[in-house]
């Protein structure tokens, strides 16, 4: 496949640990059901599924994570809607138009059943958060239950960035491909944008990490060379493995090579003077 921007394919699913369209469960099948049925436990019930004010969150991950915030115990929360179509996106369903989310009432029965299996924070990935005007009350909602807050963003949106970074606790930005490469790769016609966001991140978020999936049919070395430049002198650039996955948005990315642990490894001991870490992320 061209590195142009993803035109379509066959249809794909969510990991089997991610529950979608929470607001509406039994579209989702029994086992979306039944971690309604766990999560609004104490809540309400059945009855409180509908409510005309609901919260951004979509779906979210059954299970606390340990890799989506290294250091903490984490719970996920993703919401729908995209403005990028990355050929390589593994979760192609969270793209289309923002839906219906859980009330906020059921949202908070979620954070005590996350709260009763350890979890200390939350990550708000996506889809795009940033897409939601309601996000900065979902970062006030979780902060005043006690949750650290780490967002996940694809940097498209750098006024909406800076609504809520004074209360998030770690930013992680995608970096996805050199700016003049956007529009061919995801879509996106105002990379401009991106490099506000950088900007944005690099002079008032907390902590943070800019980060780039190195899918080796796309990023030789010139190209890599080029998004180093964007990132350079950054606090922590995290260089992750592309996995082949059957969920991924373009058919072809389906079977491009996973990326080598050898590649991993020689670009972060060539880049490492870029930022001050750079983090060679799935070597094992």
């Amino acid at each position: 496949m061209s590195p142009d921007r993803a035109a379509g394919g066959a249809a794909v699913a969510l990991p089997d640990d991610v529950v979608l369209d929470a607001a509406q469960p039994s579209a989702a099948g029994p086992a979306a059901d039944a971690a309604w049925a766990d999560a609004v436990s104490g809540a309400g019930g059945a009855s409180a599924r509908v409510a005309a004010d609901t919260s951004p969150v979509s779906a979210w991950v059954k299970h606390p994570s340990m890799v989506d915030w290294p250091g903490h115990l984490a719970g996920v929360l993703l919401v729908t809607g995209c403005n990028f179509r990355c050929p390589f996106c593994h979760n192609a369903p969270l793209l289309s138009a923002p839906r219906g989310g859980l009330a906020w009432d059921i949202l908070e029965s979620l954070l005590r059943r996350f709260r009763e299996h350890w979890v200390d924070a939350i990550v708000v990935s996506g889809g795009e958060p940033t897409l939601r005007p309601d996000l900065p009350r979902l970062v006030g909602f979780l902060r005043d239950r006690g949750f650290r807050v780490k967002l996940d963003t694809n940097g498209s949106r750098p006024e909406a960035l800076e609504a809520v970074i004074d209360g998030v606790d770690y930013v992680a930005m995608d970096v996805k491909c050199a700016l003049d490469r956007y529009p061919g790769l995801v879509g996106f016609t105002a990379p401009g944008r991106i490099a506000r966001s950088i900007g944005v991140i690099r002079r008032r978020a907390v902590d943070y990490e800019f980060r780039t999936t190195i899918v080796e049919p796309l990023h030789d070395d010139a190209h890599v060379d080029e998004i180093a430049a964007l990132v350079r002198g950054s606090r922590r650039w995290v260089l992750q493995r592309f996995e082949p996955r059957g969920e991924l948005l373009h058919p072809d990315c389906r079977t491009w090579p996973r990326t080598s642990p050898s590649r991993l490894r020689s670009l972060r001991a060539r880049l490492a003077p870029v930022a001050r870490e750079v983090v060679a992320r799935g070597l094992d």
